[in-house]
């Protein structure tokens, strides 16, 4: 088990390591995009702030220097931008609130009067984002995490949406990410794997949210008490964004790859796996309304009645083939009628993060509508 002194060590190596490899030589600041994680021409504030935290928390002279240097220099953009260039446009004042409370209460001793007083100043300026009120996403998971590290509460109210052996949220499906190939990592991820005392190799890959793990200060060990939760949706009940999951089924691969089956749909109401569709048909250009993915890796294979196929009919088993775990599948018409057809192809879930290119990181698993009844019940059999 990984001592919290070790936690704390392994954070800020984190945070050091994704904030290093993203300066730019030309420049010298953290070079990082919101919208296209690979792209390099944007300087975004509250990562090159969180870098400015992580040289404080090195307790080393020059790296100390530094971070009083870039300090500085941020603090000369007054209203908090997204990115350097949108300045004197406001962005991201309210999460700014964090990074700049941890370097004034921890530092302040070793920043000069001058730039202690702007620092103070900075902070006096904003407040930061409110406490959520509920959980519905490991996002609002990890903001109450943050006030509550403020607040110097313990994190053990979070444990119920921990699940310790795959090391993933497991709270509500509101607004969840896939980075790549894989389950997005989450600053909530961090906040509780050093609570835990254990990170995952999911967790240690190179990720952008690294530059944020000098936020976290471990000061507990806890013990997690996961489980696996499946919301209920009803589609009357507003706009999701493209991270909402009507469900998740994440299980562990080789070499700590987790391998997820979800479905991202929501204009069905949706009882645990099974599907009503709504009464108005859609245009036959539109015949897919429903579909599932599945992430592409080496270790994933899909077949259909034990063979490899591209397209099935209702009542074939589809088979998700894994080292460690198989997943058979199979649909039928519980009420209404209807004619369908199964494809198998490539394509990117609506939760991917990184979408610029033509790379394709799911096999997705659609069901055609050819003909129905206006009142159609579809299952989902997982054995």
């Amino acid at each position: 088990m990984t001592t919290l002194l070790d936690s704390k060590h392994q954070l800020l190596e984190l945070a050091l390591t994704a904030c290093r490899s993203r300066l730019s030589s030309r420049t010298g600041w953290v070079h990082f995009c919101y919208e296209d994680p690979d792209a390099v021409d944007t300087i975004p504030y509250y990562e090159n702030l969180c870098y400015s935290l992580a040289l404080f928390r090195t307790c080393v002279g020059d790296q100390v220097q530094e971070a009083k240097e870039r300090l500085d220099h941020l603090l000369s953009f007054d209203t908090f931008p997204t990115y350097l260039h949108e300045y004197p446009k406001t962005g991201t004042t309210q999460r700014c609130y964090f990074p700049l409370y941890w370097i004034s209460k921890l530092f302040s001793g070793v920043i000069e009067k001058p730039l202690r007083v702007r620092l103070e100043a900075a902070l006096a300026k904003i407040q930061p984002f409110k406490k959520p009120e509920g959980i519905l996403s490991s996002r609002d998971a990890a903001s109450l995490c943050l006030h509550l590290q403020l607040e110097g509460k313990s994190l053990h109210a979070l444990a119920p949406y921990w699940e310790e052996n795959l090391q993933i949220y497991t709270g509500p499906l509101l607004e969840e990410k896939q980075y790549k190939n894989t389950l997005e990592v989450t600053l909530f991820d961090f906040f509780m794997a050093a609570a835990t005392g254990r990170f995952s190799p999911r967790l240690l890959k190179p990720h952008p949210v690294h530059m944020h793990a000098a936020l976290i200060f471990p000061t507990e060990a806890l013990e997690p008490k996961g489980c696996i939760t499946i919301p209920s949706y009803d589609p009357a009940s507003g706009e999701r964004s493209k991270g909402f999951h009507l469900f998740r089924h994440v299980w562990e691969g080789s070499e700590g790859h987790l391998h997820s089956f979800v479905c991202q749909e929501k204009h069905h109401h949706f009882d645990p796996y099974i599907f009503t569709y709504p009464e108005e048909i859609p245009d036959e250009r539109q015949g897919v309304e429903l579909a599932f993915f599945v992430d592409y890796h080496h270790d994933v294979t899909l077949l259909v009645n034990g063979e490899k196929s591209t397209v099935f009919q209702l009542g074939d088993q589809v088979t998700i083939q894994t080292p460690k775990k198989t997943v058979p599948l199979t649909f039928k018409v519980l009420e209404g009628e209807g004619t369908f057809m199964g494809h198998i192809s490539r394509g990117n879930r609506p939760a991917q993060v990184c979408t610029q290119g033509f790379t394709s990181y799911d096999w997705k698993i659609s069901i055609r509508t050819l003909r129905r009844s206006s009142k159609l019940k579809l299952a989902l059999l997982v054995e």
